[in-house]
């Protein structure tokens, strides 16, 4: 677990906490036909920061909630929930301090702070989640690409097991080359391109195998097989010239 989120934690368990004594504090100050409507309203914010607490921190243990931010520790679900608690226990100090709020006062200022909050969680949440999910799919895109280089390495080695044509070698260098270093990063749009990248990936391994296999003479015909590479490169350039203009 990352420093922040055992600092998130930690913050979050002295809050809840700080929050459950403010409510006991409250139980036991407050004679029971004294208990008005101001009363009731803190504590069931009290109680609703305790619930926002445990709650995100049981969900920040077994799935890290604010790993996909790339933001420093300041800003995060969790210290916006530390927030909202530190506003909700300021706003009954004040009160017990003789500062006099209307009871429709009150609320507007508890309504606005749980809107305030749930306004900025719900923002830093999606952008957490849109994050994750875009690291996962470049993970996944790199994964591709290796897997992809990996195999015309192998057909290169295989080709030259099966004393190809010299020609054929050159070109399967060159493919297996501009693989290694062709964007990783995909997009909607070249998914397409991709599937037939992998089809023909296999089409030539196909080729190559009849070599080992059965002898040259039952094989492809070599300009079938260059034809093949070449098809193969000029779908990858076509995969990053489609992806260059959608950057």
């Amino acid at each position: 677990m990352k420093i922040r989120n055992k600092l998130s934690l930690i913050l979050l368990f002295v809050m809840a906490v700080a929050l459950s004594a403010v409510i006991a504090v409250s139980f036991m100050t407050t004679e029971p036909d004294s208990r008005s409507a101001h009363f009731w309203m803190t504590l069931f914010f009290l109680l609703l920061g305790v619930v926002f607490s445990f709650l995100f921190g049981l969900l920040q243990i077994r799935i890290d909630l604010d790993k996909g931010l790339p933001t420093p520790a300041f800003f995060s679900l969790g210290t916006l929930i530390v927030l909202y608690d530190l506003f909700l226990i300021v706003n009954p100090l004040l009160f017990w301090k003789g500062f006099e709020f209307s009871v429709t006062g009150y609320a507007i200022t508890h309504i606005i702070g749980l809107a305030t909050f749930l306004s900025l969680s719900g923002t830093t949440l999606m952008a957490a989640v849109s994050i994750t999910a875009r690291e996962k799919q470049e993970k996944e895109d790199i994964y591709t690409i290796r897997l992809w280089t990996d195999r015309l390495h192998r057909i290169l080695s295989q080709a030259r097991d099966n004393d190809l044509d010299d020609e054929i070698l050159l070109e399967l260098q060159k493919v297996a080359g501009r693989v290694r270093y062709t964007d990783p990063v995909s997009c909607d749009e070249s998914i397409h391109i991709e599937k037939e990248i992998a089809n023909t990936i296999e089409e030539l391994s196909h080729a190559v195998d009849l070599f080992s296999v059965e002898g040259e003479a039952a094989s492809l015909e070599d300009e079938d097989t260059i034809r093949t590479i070449k098809k193969l490169m000029e779908l990858v350039e076509e995969r990053e010239a489609l992806i260059a203009r959608t950057k």
